[in-house]
């Protein structure tokens, strides 16, 4: 109940006893983000509502730290990726089997993050016959809406319904909520490692290093303009650079250190 009140504050059908402003803040925060992700991703109606919304949610909830997903598909050569890959689809298999995942889903899971990283379609053969509605449902949205956490909501359904046929243990880990944040937040895991391991060799791990990349990167850049001063006017010529590209790093004391 709201203090000073006789009210209930209830979102999503579900009553919240605590915090009140917060998850206000939050659900308009979401809110604002839908409507951004739609309007970048022109996905339709029926797609976009068909988004298991509340586990995104939850995943985004309790991940501080954004997923840089696009670096590890766009930014690496795919030998980089292959390692990359290797490394995420054996952590979620330890983890899957650790919350009684559903063979048919893990294996969908796995396909479909190899076959969208290396940019080809999943075979349908390889696609258990109860299940191929939940491969049209996501390869809709796209399997890069995939690893950002935008699951259709057939995957949180089909794996409730694995554990009552298979009379396994509904337990709060293996299904619903709990069980498809924790594997979104295992794959944001990885993909910001990635992102940090590679921030770190492009930019530099320390501030020396940092200076030194920077430092790099200015030299690179005074190289190229000089590789354009035979284009130049005299005057600018004489005005501009130095004899050689060599004597301005000797000279300019700017470009000694950064």
């Amino acid at each position: 109940m709201i203090e000073g009140t006789h009210c209930h504050l209830i979102y999503d059908g579900q009553t919240v006893a605590s915090k009140h402003r917060k998850h206000i803040r939050d659900h308009r925060r979401i809110k604002e983000l839908k409507t951004y992700i739609k309007q970048k991703t022109q996905m339709s109606e029926a797609a976009f509502a068909d988004i298991d919304w509340q586990s995104h949610e939850r995943s985004i909830n309790t991940f501080k730290d954004g997923p840089h997903i696009f670096l590890v598909k766009f930014l690496h050569p795919w030998e980089k990726r292959r390692k990359w890959l290797a490394a995420l689809k054996t952590s979620l298999w330890h983890r899957c089997e650790s919350v009684d995942t559903d063979r048919a889903l893990l294996y969908l899971l796995l396909w479909g993050l190899n076959h969208w990283l290396q940019g080809t379609p999943i075979p349908a053969h390889r696609v258990p016959e109860r299940i191929p509605h939940l491969l049209d449902s996501q390869t809709t949205k796209g399997w890069d809406n995939f690893l950002l956490g935008r699951w259709s909501k057939h995957w949180t359904t089909l794996q409730l319904q694995y554990l009552q046929r298979n009379h396994i243990e509904v337990k709060k880990k293996n299904h619903g909520l709990s069980w498809s944040s924790n594997i979104i937040r295992l794959m944001w895991d990885h993909c910001y490692k990635e992102w940090k391991t590679r921030n770190s060799a492009r930019h530099g791990k320390d501030v020396e290093d940092k200076a030194q990349r920077r430092l790099e990167t200015a030299h690179r850049g005074i190289r190229d303009l000089y590789d354009l001063k035979p284009r130049c006017s005299l005057q600018a010529q004489q005005h501009y650079f130095y004899p050689t590209v060599e004597d301005h790093f000797c000279r300019d004391t700017n470009t000694r250190s950064l």
